[in-house]
């Protein structure tokens, strides 16, 4: 029996080991790009860095900051599921600490 000829037997389910292949093949790859985390970045118009963080799925994810014009930072914190969760930073024009804030994710 050659690779096109190998079946596989499950209840009432018989596919081509090729066609098994295939399929889990393709979930593997959604699966992975759903879970994957990317860099994100944005600018002003002026072409500076206005915001910076990670992206899954579409949202924001983990540790973001954001720049003034001027490069200072404005404000950092973290994202939970796409929600500003924890603690969140907001800075005066020197790029100091200015000001603290505990955030609670929202519940469904």
């Amino acid at each position: 029996m050659d690779w096109n000829e190998t079946v596989v037997e499950g209840g009432d389910h018989r596919l081509q080991a090729r066609e098994l292949t295939t399929r889990l093949t393709q979930f593997i790859i959604m699966a992975t790009k759903k879970k994957s985390v990317s860099k994100h970045v944005q600018y002003h118009k002026d072409g500076s860095v206005w915001a910076k963080g990670n992206m899954a799925g579409g949202v924001p994810t983990g540790y973001w900051e954001w720049f003034r014009l001027d490069g200072t930072k404005m404000r950092s914190g973290h994202f939970a599921k796409g929600q500003q969760a924890g603690e969140w930073i907001t800075y005066d024009k020197q790029g100091k600490k200015y000001k603290v804030t505990q955030i609670k994710p929202k519940t469904k």
